[in-house]
């Protein structure tokens, strides 16, 4: 049963079994999402006077979890690490093609392992979430800047491939998104018998904001317009951008050959999405030793009647003896 369908009923049933049991702890591996049931579950437990102990243990593959005095480091994010970098440098040393330019935009999921592949591999440029929207970069100054970089290694340095990747944040980071659906949100609230399609949407729009929503795909726009999530603002649905952004570039380069400007005239844009990888992996010998010591410290939290601690451990700088 996935914890965020917990009821009362549900509660009071783990409560009888823990007492049929006669446990004496109940150990959760979660992750960040899942922590909120868990204490919730050691709160029911507490109130409820039963003396089985809840110790959770925190794994999160994206590496969400920045907390570095007391969770050093995430459970699982070390082995999402290394299969991701193992198959993006794979791809970051395919062989070039004399005929034409291949360019690979690839995704692996969050910003903090899409950062941490790049340190592995050197792309050719990386992208993520939290640096696009520190800059304050707008959408075609992003794809400007690729393909300049393109026509630059092509004609300059005779180079003609290269990885770029991108983070899961990339459109919903942009200056221009955040913006788009803070406009989106005035006009549905203001005046919303004006909005009956995505075209009354774009004329209502600001010229600027009117030619950023033109670039997004047709299902990103109808889902702006339309649909709205849990915070109330116009839903963002998730976007392929290692697609998305190698369609955008590969466009750019065919419009400057039209223009006449300097481009690639043969240019081959191949989308990679890795994030599937991650959830799979050979553990490394880092996520071994952690997860035997954070099993070892819930078992003591356990043990020790500790309820609705989490375990983890510290010094991971030394040997594991010291940890």
């Amino acid at each position: 049963m996935p914890l965020s369908r917990l009821s009362n009923r549900i509660l009071t049933q783990v409560v009888k079994l823990c007492e049929r049991l006669c446990l004496v702890g109940l150990v959760f591996l979660c992750g960040p999402s899942e922590l909120s049931e868990v204490a919730k579950i050691a709160e029911h437990f507490s109130k409820s006077q039963v003396p089985t102990a809840v110790v959770a243990v925190l794994h999160s593959l994206s590496g969400w979890v920045q907390l570095p005095e007391w969770i050093p480091a995430n459970l699982g994010f070390d082995s999402a690490r290394s299969v991701l970098s193992e198959a993006a440098g794979n791809i970051a040393l395919s062989k070039e093609s004399i005929q034409r330019d291949i360019y690979h935009f690839v995704a692996c999921g969050s910003p903090t392992l899409t950062l941490e592949v790049a340190m592995q591999i050197h792309p050719t440029l990386c992208f993520i979430g939290v640096d696009v929207a520190q800059r304050r970069l707008a959408l075609q100054a992003i794809i400007d800047e690729i393909c300049d970089v393109i026509v630059a290694r092509h004609h300059e340095h005779g180079l003609h491939s290269g990885v770029v990747m991108i983070s899961d944040d990339f459109f919903e980071q942009l200056v221009q998104m955040r913006a788009l659906r803070d406009e989106v949100h005035r006009l549905r609230t203001e005046r919303p018998a004006d909005i009956r399609s995505e075209e009354d949407a774009n004329m209502l729009l600001p010229d600027d904001l009117a030619e950023f929503f033109a670039l997004l795909p047709a299902d990103v726009r109808g889902a702006l317009v339309f649909r709205t999530d849990f915070n109330g603002l116009p839903m963002l649905k998730p976007q392929e951008a290692e697609r998305e952004v190698g369609n955008m570039v590969a466009r750019c380069l065919r419009e400057r050959g039209q223009r006449g400007e300097r481009t690639v005239e043969a240019f081959s844009q191949q989308p990679h999405s890795l994030r599937h990888l991650a959830w799979s992996p050979m553990p490394t010998p880092l996520d071994c030793l952690l997860g035997y010591a954070l099993g070892h410290v819930a078992g003591v939290l356990a043990t020790g009647g500790q309820n609705g601690y989490v375990a983890s451990v510290r010094g991971m700088a030394g040997p594991g003896t010291a940890w």
